[in-house]
């Protein structure tokens, strides 16, 4: 699978997730309804250099907290629509 999407409406708006790989670049976009958080959680095998639109995650407007860990990043995020990409961890044998 390369891609899926799917949208929840909830008592406080639509809740919308679509990722897609694409050339090696996994690109993650989520809508996050007014007044409410989110933690996104990206796994480590879609990539530790992890961007919102092309910007570093500590910079972005609405990005609360950031947390990496050895097999997921965490990112906590407010009300808004977030584009995430992420470059592949590189694989040596």
């Amino acid at each position: 699978m390369t891609s899926a999407a799917a949208t929840y409406q909830s008592l406080y708006g639509e809740i919308a997730s679509r990722w897609q790989i694409e050339d090696g670049q996994f690109s993650l976009t989520i809508i996050v309804p007014t007044n409410t958080t989110a933690t996104v959680a990206i796994p480590a095998t879609m990539g530790r250099q992890v961007t919102e639109q092309g910007q570093a995650l500590e910079v972005t407007e609405g990005v609360i907290e950031v947390r990496r860990e050895q097999e997921t990043t965490y990112i906590e995020v407010g009300s808004g629509t977030y584009t995430f990409t992420a470059v592949p961890v590189a694989v040596f044998s």
